[in-house]
């Protein structure tokens, strides 16, 4: 009760600390953008525990703080709910409602493997949105729920025996790259949301069961006329490589989350560029006790592939 109360607290304080700020259409545009994102992560938390008791995990070989640190997880993504809609409101705009979700996991080791992809887009998410944010106030309540999505990924990820800093820096994505990773949870959503200016891109789907480096991965994506190039987005780093037959060498370089956008150009992705994607490749801690199990998510628009 106690700590449902810090949170409540907590959520009221952002909301306060940037209600008398001016915000501009684009922060709107964030803000809602941010929701929707945290929408779909308090709702994964809150249907996965239901679902899974402390003793189903206990079963499952898992210790009890890992179900206990879920659940704050759980309560802090609907926590970061409360507080962008109590930003929105204090600005007279109504804030986007929560859709129905299918988010596809049939196992505790699969629902372990998707909080852990959700995180990653939701940092990945924020950061690039951070840029294109007009009020700093706004900036600094993104930065501040950024930090504890990244937190929640790396926890996560020692959950399975991976690493939860593979990289030494965080990916950023554009809007319609976050949109159309996040689109293949979206059962069905208020006809009254506001629309977001993004664009869902088609399918790109990583044939290669267990994506090594330097090694060639094969992609299924939309039939096009012209060259193909395939963009390997890790960290800071965005590798283009020109497509040969629907395949490419995954690069040396790159660790942890990739995210593969396939685009008509060697020039950086964007709505206009690109052809389909993005699909994640995650490569494991090579020296993970536990493997991520292969094909989670399979069933999902969008392909994910997890190293052996």
């Amino acid at each position: 009760m106690r700590y449902s109360t810090l949170l409540a607290g907590s959520a009221i304080a952002a909301a306060s600390m940037v209600s008398a700020q001016a915000a501009t259409p684009h922060d709107i545009v964030v803000l809602q953008y941010a929701l929707t994102l945290e929408h779909l992560e308090a709702a994964f938390y809150k249907e996965g525990l239901a679902r899974y008791s402390p003793y189903d995990f206990k079963d499952a070989d898992y210790p009890a703080p890992v179900p206990q640190r879920l659940a704050q997880i759980g309560a802090q993504e609907a926590t970061h709910v409360t507080a962008l809609e109590g930003i929105l409101r204090s600005l007279g705009v109504e804030p986007t409602k929560p859709c129905t979700y299918d988010f596809g996991y049939n196992s505790i080791q699969t629902f372990l493997a998707t909080a852990s992809i959700l995180e990653s887009v939701g940092v990945s998410a924020y950061l690039g949105k951070a840029p294109l944010i007009d009020s700093k106030a706004y900036l600094t309540a993104a930065g501040a729920i950024l930090t504890v999505e990244a937190r929640h990924q790396a926890l996560i990820s020692s959950f399975q025996g991976q690493d939860g800093t593979p990289s030494p820096f965080d990916t950023p994505l554009q809007g319609s790259q976050v949109f159309s990773l996040a689109a293949p949870f979206l059962k069905e959503c208020p006809s009254n949301n506001p629309t977001l200016p993004f664009k869902n891109f088609a399918d790109l789907t990583i044939t290669t069961q267990t994506p090594q480096i330097g090694q060639r991965v094969e992609f299924t994506l939309p039939e096009t006329k012209g060259d193909v190039y395939f963009h390997f987005l890790n960290g800071l780093s965005d590798i283009a490589v020109k497509s040969d037959n629907n395949g490419a060498v995954l690069p040396e370089g790159v660790s942890g989350t990739i995210y593969v956008v396939a685009t008509n150009s060697a020039a950086a992705p964007n709505d206009d560029n690109t052809i389909a994607g993005p699909a994640l490749i995650v490569l494991a801690n090579p020296d993970a006790t536990y493997k991520l199990p292969k094909g989670v998510m399979g069933r999902q628009r969008r392909a994910i592939a997890f190293s052996a």
